[in-house]
């Protein structure tokens, strides 16, 4: 009995300590349930294996380290958004000192001397209505939501001043049938936030989607109906986010409609998840549908062909697999299978495909034309588009300049299309194409 008490002790140890080495450096910084010391701790822990180079995380786990030190209390412990916003009133209250006007100098712009990776501002969310592309939002992980009336040309901040938990974003959302009406989702277990007045002002509809919201879609039809893809599944509102019900209970990263039926619907996380019931429930489409391996996953479709679902996977940081489906999910087929060190491992730094590296787990990108749904387009570092139904990619873009390929900044988070505009928001702000990602201005 003691021996078996020993092994079984020893195999649990062993499996403890494969679980704790599988945990990623990004899936680190997601958790609110260690302190900032264990968080450390357990980082290092990784970088001492891996290494600190350019691909292992070790770069933006100290900008994030920086930053969590201001939002944790004096044991280390993350602070809830709404312990630190009471926290921050009474400072102000007890501390506030008119400091005068201020008015801002700049700079605004800068021109390219030497940076070989220039670009300016994280951006995790956006959100364009179809019918006028000049009104933009932007969520910045940390800086808050900002707002273009103009295309770009100029931008404000929305959030200054108003909620110290409310800055940190990753989904934000236009309701389809009333421009007025915008969703933010947010991290830290901050939750989703909206407005009714094109972003005026804001108020908290909720804070049960668990770390982050990845994204939000709202009914073509009825705007009552909404979705919400976050840490701790998938989650449904009937009257306009009031309130919502969950209808599924792993984590999820994206989730779309089938373009002409809404009844059907696509989810992903490390898995593809499928709805006949406009998401009221859910079935696996696992290996006996061709999906073979998991990872962080992405789905995208296109209404220039209904019935086609791409999906793309992740292995690790390094490109996984795309799967193909042509008749709205009930079957896939596997288009390219990732090699690093062969040509196909998109998510890496080379133009070739040829790198062994990769951000994927920080990030990652997936969209088709509305207009051709032949063409795919996959982003980690660099932009890639496929014109044959993602069975191969060619780059778009490179990382850095001087390139004969064209520029987009790297660390992609998310590419859109919109009408016939392709946008593309990184670590650099945003980018767009207006001649299918041929050409790309910041």
């Amino acid at each position: 009995m003691k021996k078996l008490l020993l092994l079984s002790l020893s195999f649990s140890l062993l499996f403890n300590s494969f679980a704790q080495q599988e945990e990623s450096v990004f899936e680190i910084m997601e958790r609110t349930d260690i302190s900032l010391q264990e968080a450390e701790q357990r980082a290092n822990a990784i970088f001492d294996r891996i290494g600190t180079g350019r691909g292992t995380g070790y770069k933006h786990f100290q900008r994030w380290k920086y930053e969590r030190q201001f939002h944790i209390d004096e044991n280390g412990t993350y602070l809830t958004p709404s312990e630190e916003w009471n926290r921050y009133q009474a400072t102000i209250q007890n501390n506030f000192v008119d400091a005068g006007n201020w008015t801002e100098l700049g700079p605004v712009t800068w021109n390219r001397t030497s940076s070989w990776n220039p670009g300016t501002g994280r951006i995790s969310a956006m959100a364009i209505h179809p019918s006028n592309e000049n009104i933009i939002y932007v969520g910045s992980p940390g800086g808050g939501i900002w707002k273009t009336t103009n295309g770009g040309g100029t931008w404000a901040p929305l959030q200054d001043y108003v909620n110290s938990s409310w800055m940190s974003y990753f989904a934000i959302t236009i309701d389809p049938n009333n421009q007025n009406i915008v969703y933010a989702g947010m991290s830290g277990n901050a939750g989703i936030i909206k407005s009714t007045n094109a972003g005026a002002s804001w108020s908290s509809i909720g804070t049960m989607f668990g770390g982050t919201v990845r994204k939000i879609v709202i009914h073509p039809s009825n705007s009552n109906i909404v979705f919400v893809a976050s840490s701790n599944g998938i989650w449904r509102s009937t009257n306009a986010g009031v309130s919502f019900t969950q209808v599924h209970n792993s984590t999820k990263e994206d989730i779309e409609f089938k373009p002409d039926d809404v009844n059907t619907m696509y989810a992903t996380g490390n898995d593809v998840w499928r709805s006949t019931d406009n998401g009221v429930t859910w079935t696996n489409v696992g290996a006996a549908q061709g999906i073979t391996n998991t990872g962080r996953t992405l789905v995208a479709v296109s209404a220039a062909n209904p019935n086609y679902v791409y999906i793309c996977q992740a292995s690790g940081s390094s490109f996984g697999r795309m799967y193909k489906s042509t008749d709205a999910g009930l079957s896939f087929t596997t288009t390219v299978v990732g090699n690093p060190g062969s040509g196909t491992n998109y998510f890496g730094y080379e133009t070739t495909g040829t790198g062994t590296g990769g951000q994927a787990t920080y990030d990652m990108a997936l969209d088709v034309s509305p207009t051709n749904a032949s063409d795919v387009y996959i982003a980690g570092i660099i932009c890639w588009k496929s014109t044959n139904e993602g069975t191969s990619f060619f780059p778009q873009t490179a990382w850095s300049l001087p390139n004969g390929i064209g520029y987009n900044h790297a660390d992609v988070h998310g590419l859109f299309w919109i009408n016939s505009t392709l946008y593309s928001i990184s670590d650099g702000g945003i980018f767009k194409s207006t001649n299918n990602g041929d050409d790309w201005t910041d």
